[in-house]
């Protein structure tokens, strides 16, 4: 309320202000909301804060709610909501530019920040109410920077529950120097993985390969669902090619290769159904893990890619993966002509299972992975492989061989008894 009631003394018809301030909100730069929602590396909070109540909280936790990633900026804390602290804008490094930074500070500090985001050549700032004066927007007008002002709220634009909190996780980790991150949820038993490294546009290097590898096999056997998720504009960028650099040989590139397709294979093979959430554009090898899950959900914003063909070769084993949810003419079409398929499309395709809302789509997949987890694990987990193996007999008759057993044997569970009597009365 207070930072409110300051800001609007600052809009008071006070000629002298109020003159600076209409000329600052009509020369200034203009940044919309979706602009400055698509910065590459995530965000920055500055005026972060480790109490709830308060509105640098609110504003950091509406990130996560909305599963983007965001760096806290504090001078005195160095943890806040399981998140490490930066002291300065300075400490995102030289990629601080790629950053969305949201400012709640006093307007004097404010317009001691909007310097350095000069400096720092970020276009990207919005200054959530409460932080701006006349004197501020002035400044960002000689500055030239990108800005939201003087009124829309993060908390009201993307939604926000303040009785929401990042989840517990009983298990969290990572590998491939941070490039792979992981979490397990006590409470649902949702295993969630993130490729956590966007300033490589969650590139496919070898490490991270290596990670996802050794994470899928090594499972918690309390693990009900897998969610595949990642940070940034893009999903994945797909292999690195360094890693096919002629001076490493062709051993070297084939097991590059063979370490993908055991990724990828495993996906498939794990017991508990796994989910993509694609938030951006998944191309070659990031599309081909994508489309290797049981489910693909998308933001609107998300696009999918076989870009080989256009850069003089052909996306030979990501295709595989494209093949297994879409028909031959779709893939053809993707592999031959290399085009972005974006989201919507990419659904009518059969390539997604639901397309979302940007803003929504990780608290929506979220929701997907706990009501699949409070299904019975052993029901959902032999369901997921009969389902497969009977897609890969030849004829119905084979199919339906196939199935028949697995049916039988949950029919003779308690668990089915008690259905039958429930449905019998």
């Amino acid at each position: 309320m207070q930072r409110l009631q300051r800001l609007q003394q600052h809009l008071l018809p006070n000629s002298t202000n109020c003159a600076k301030s209409l000329r600052a909100q009509a020369t200034a730069s203009k940044l919309s909301v979706s602009g400055f929602l698509q910065a590459p590396h995530g965000f920055a909070v500055v005026g972060a804060s480790a109490e709830r109540q308060k509105f640098g909280n609110k504003v950091l936790r509406c990130y996560l709610q909305h599963g983007l990633s965001a760096v806290p900026v504090s001078l005195t804390q160095t943890v806040i909501e399981g998140l490490p602290c930066i002291s300065s804008l300075k400490d995102l490094g030289r990629d601080a530019e790629h950053y969305g930074v949201s400012v709640i500070t006093p307007p004097k500090v404010t317009l001691q920040l909007l310097d350095l985001a000069k400096e720092l050549k970020i276009q990207r700032l919005w200054l959530q109410p409460g932080s701006e004066s006349p004197e501020v927007l002035q400044r960002a007008e000689e500055l030239q920077l990108g800005l939201i002002h003087s009124g829309p709220c993060l908390l009201v634009e993307l939604g926000f529950d303040p009785q929401w909190i990042p989840p517990q996780a009983s298990a969290s980790g990572e590998a491939a120097e941070g490039a792979v991150r992981w979490r397990l949820c006590g409470a649902s038993q949702v295993f969630t993985v993130t490729l956590a490294a966007p300033k490589t546009r969650n590139a496919l290097s070898r490490p991270v390969l290596s990670a996802l590898k050794e994470l899928l096999q090594t499972l918690p056997s309390s693990t009900r669902v897998l969610l595949l998720e990642s940070q940034g504009s893009v999903f994945s960028s797909g292999h690195r090619f360094g890693d096919f650099a002629a001076e490493l040989g062709a051993a070297e590139h084939r097991r590059t290769l063979q370490l993908c397709s055991e990724v990828n294979m495993l996906l498939r093979e794990v017991a508990p159904p796994s989910i993509a959430v694609v938030q951006g554009l998944a191309t070659a090898a990031g599309c081909q893990l994508a489309c290797s899950c049981d489910l693909v959900l998308a933001a609107d914003t998300a696009a999918f890619q076989l870009p080989g063909a256009a850069n003089g070769g052909f996306c030979h084993t990501p295709a595989v993966a494209v093949a297994q949810r879409t028909s031959a003419s779709a893939v053809a079409e993707m592999a031959f002509l290399a085009e972005k398929i974006p989201a919507e499309r990419a659904e009518r395709l059969g390539l997604v299972n639901r397309v979302i809302p940007r803003a929504k789509l990780y608290s929506e997949a979220r929701k997907v992975a706990e009501k699949i987890a409070k299904a019975d694990p052993a029901q959902i987990q032999r369901g997921k492989q009969v389902l497969y193996q009977q897609m890969l007999k030849p004829t119905l008759a084979e199919k339906y061989a196939c199935a028949e057993p697995a049916m039988l044997e949950m029919f003779s569970t308690p668990a089915s008894q008690e259905m039958v009597k429930k449905f019998q009365r």
